[in-house]
């Protein structure tokens, strides 16, 4: 709280705003600690201005963005109306909760899936994580319906083959919120 009471912070701009939010896990003594950032975009700007983070014991949790969110003046808080997040339940809640637009990283879909597919010249997945890559970015950003509807039907299939439980995971979210990751079209 130190560290927000004394830094000035950038004024947020009018209008009605984007959120981004997402946790980090630190270590501070031996303890974990989740750090909840929180940064504010008005619709028709392309910068992002940071909000006093809030930090909390433990793991990222609903409650810890509760409490977050509930650190938002409410002149703010007021003119959210879409959320850009990496799907953690408690930002989903948050969004049902007020009726915001949901937006899902693309970001940390990439990254999962890079993390669970070897890209490298040698890597024993890497034919597969760049097939998976490729249709994931068909319905990520195609505005084609059709095209969006053959890229889900080839994960599909390509799903039943993965052995990785994990890389199985990352597919079965897609497929099951992918709209949520085209809320921005």
């Amino acid at each position: 709280q130190k560290f927000s009471e004394e830094t000035p912070w950038a004024e947020i701009p009018e209008g009605p705003l984007i959120i981004i939010a997402d946790g980090l896990i630190e270590f501070f003594k031996g303890e974990k600690h989740t750090i909840y950032f929180i940064l504010a975009r008005s619709i028709d700007g392309s910068k992002a201005f940071i909000l006093p983070p809030y930090i909390r014991p433990g793991g990222e949790i609903v409650l810890g963005w509760q409490e977050a969110f509930s650190k938002i003046p409410n002149e703010v808080f007021d003119r959210i109306r879409a959320l850009v997040c990496d799907g953690h339940g408690g930002l989903i809640s948050l969004a049902k909760t007020y009726r915001w637009l949901l937006q899902r990283c693309h970001f940390h879909l990439l990254a999962r899936i890079a993390h669970n597919a070897s890209f490298g010249p040698l890597g024993k997945t890497r034919d597969l994580g760049l097939r998976v890559k490729r249709l994931v970015e068909v319905a990520l950003y195609q505005k084609n319906t059709e095209a969006v509807s053959l890229a889900l039907e080839a994960l599909k299939k390509i799903k039943k083959t993965i052995i990785s439980p994990s890389f199985k995971t990352v597919i079965s979210g897609f497929l099951t919120h992918y709209e949520d990751f085209r809320t921005y079209l």
